[in-house]
């Protein structure tokens, strides 16, 4: 995938495999809340904080660089 090579100039796999899965979580939750009108319970912000936690681990020291 050519998006792939040219993210892979400056990060690792693995942090390319994680931006993804936050995108289609972002957009499942969007969609349910907006379209299925079923607003996001605790365990759902409890999710984000700890996806949001696990990508600032593995994205942390790349963010850092870039600002």
């Amino acid at each position: 995938m050519p998006a792939n090579r040219f993210g892979h100039a400056t990060l690792t796999a693995p942090q390319l495999k994680m931006i993804p899965e936050v995108i289609g979580i972002a957009v499942v939750l969007g969609f349910n809340a907006l379209w299925l009108r079923d607003p996001m319970r605790t365990t759902g912000f409890i999710a984000m904080a700890l996806i949001a936690a696990a990508v600032f681990v593995k994205l942390g020291s790349r963010l850092g660089e870039s600002l």
